[in-house]
């Protein structure tokens, strides 16, 4: 049987029938891709036992601890090989240059830490990294992911016979007033994961109560933020003459002096170490991302923050339905309060007719909706 073709009907059969060719010899998949199956990437779980970070996988309570692709522990910051981690750790820092006042006792004492991180069976890099990344997620300087260094050498199992423990070394009431559960049964200080989670809203906290100042910061971390402030009171230090020189608060103990001091020549010796570029050059590996460890879901803590849902960008958590006011508890911050309620700060110090400076004690109540008080 013979049919007619209309005008241009054969350019158009003829590009159906190239087409479908195309299509057929692309559709089928290699021998390579028919071999991999799909892998499930399983979400993070707080862990329930202290592990060793370089070891640490997810784990789920019907079967054996399984391990996560070597992806980037904090991919969304490029971060991928421990010369990135470096490079972020110093695109991070508030006081990138060096200066004398790092003391020659701190950088001798410190001065195996960076050569540390190119050791290919420790766990200090996956660690340093997941640090280092979650204060760049914050916008935190990145001077505080050294803090472990002086307090625990960066073992996430540390642990004091004066109570304090983990690599961030919190105490029990500082770990749970930030959501870590500290039981019987369980100590989320030992998980890296959870308690850097804790340590980025403790400083943050801090950072933001004291001018936005990392040295201020740290002292008060090490000291207590109510231990500072009393301090500066009791002296007539204001917060711009403490800011200009923290060692111009009196009645301090000499360790919370000689913290900032230790921070600053850890941050010299791995400003220094950077400037070899065959130091560099042994960085240029992949680094395995941390994950969470355990066998079991984990246990709310007592007093833990109710989950809340995320807020817009650039502002903290915020819950399901806002209370009208905020009782202050131990631990409590102005950075802290307002990002649990997802709120600014300058809102928050509006709202209560507070200054940066401010003082917060327990008990206070705080007004978190309503007209600005004048």
């Amino acid at each position: 049987m013979r049919y007619r073709i209309p005008a241009g009907g054969a350019a158009m059969l003829l590009a159906a029938i190239l087409t479908g060719c195309a299509t057929t010899k692309s559709a089928a998949p290699s021998a390579a891709a028919q071999s991999v199956p799909p892998v499930a990437v399983p979400m993070e779980s707080p862990g329930t036992a202290p592990v060793a970070a370089a070891e640490e996988a997810a784990s789920r309570p019907d079967g054996p601890p399984v391990d996560l692709p070597a992806t980037p522990a904090t991919a969304d910051d490029g971060i991928q090989t421990g010369r990135d981690v470096y490079l972020a750790f110093r695109e991070g820092m508030a006081t990138p240059e060096c200066n004398d006042t790092a003391g020659s006792r701190w950088r001798k004492h410190f001065r195996q830490a960076p050569a540390r991180l190119l050791k290919d069976d420790a766990a200090l890099l996956p660690l340093f990294s997941h640090v280092v990344g979650e204060f760049r997620k914050a916008d935190l300087p990145t001077e505080f992911a050294l803090i472990p260094f002086i307090e625990s050498g960066y073992n996430p199992r540390a642990r004091s016979k004066a109570g304090p423990a983990g690599m961030w070394q919190f105490i029990a009431l500082t770990a749970r007033n930030h959501g870590i559960t500290v039981n019987k049964h369980r100590d989320g200080r030992m998980s890296p994961i959870e308690s850097t989670r804790a340590a980025v809203a403790h400083l943050g906290g801090l950072y933001h109560e004291f001018g936005d100042d990392w040295r201020l910061a740290i002292m008060a971390y090490n000291a207590g933020e109510f231990r500072i402030k009393g301090a500066m009171r009791r002296g007539g230090i204001s917060l711009a003459e403490a800011k200009a020189r923290p060692a111009a608060i009196p009645g301090l103990s000499p360790i919370t002096y000689a913290y900032v001091q230790k921070l600053h020549a850890l941050a010299c010796l791995f400003e220094e170490a950077g400037e070899d570029e065959s130091w560099l050059a042994r960085l240029d590996h992949p680094v395995r991302p941390l994950q969470a460890a355990g066998t079991s879901p984990a246990q709310p803590a007592d007093d833990a923050p109710e989950p809340v849902a995320q807020a817009a960008e650039g502002a903290g958590p915020a819950p399901k339905s806002v209370p009208r006011t905020h009782k202050v508890k131990r631990g409590d911050s102005l950075w802290s309060i307002a990002r649990r309620y997802g709120m600014s700060v300058s809102a928050l110090l509006s709202l209560n007719r507070l200054e940066a400076g401010s003082v917060l004690r327990p008990g206070m109540v705080l007004r978190l909706a309503g007209d600005t008080i004048r």
